[in-house]
């Protein structure tokens, strides 16, 4: 029999009781919700490409599809996030106000 119930039953132990789906469903209304708020901000994407064209871009890796889309759609924050991380920043160091404010 499970002790935990909630959303760790739903997603580590696999229960599936009333209680587990609720919370799990709980779960993933309140994600929804703030990526449908962070989808809102968009970002300049200028300077992180001017970063990863000087810091990266002699590796040769194959960006223009990336950089074109940002270009037309705007970087969102969490795109932001990830490539930031991944090469080593702070996002905050690249869009000081910008992104705490996609952030909040």
């Amino acid at each position: 029999m499970l002790k935990v119930h909630g959303r760790t039953g739903y997603y580590q132990h696999g229960c599936r009781c009333d209680v587990c789906c609720e919370a799990a469903e709980r779960n993933r209304a309140k994600n929804r919700a703030n990526r449908a708020a962070s989808r809102a901000i968009r970002l300049d994407p200028e300077p992180m490409i001017a970063f990863m064209r000087d810091k990266y871009d002699q590796r040769g890796l194959p960006r223009d599809r990336m950089f074109e889309r940002w270009r037309r759609t705007g970087l969102s924050i969490w795109e932001c996030d990830r490539y930031c991380v991944k090469y080593g920043i702070h996002p905050l160091e690249l869009y000081p106000y910008e992104f705490y404010k996609g952030c909040a």
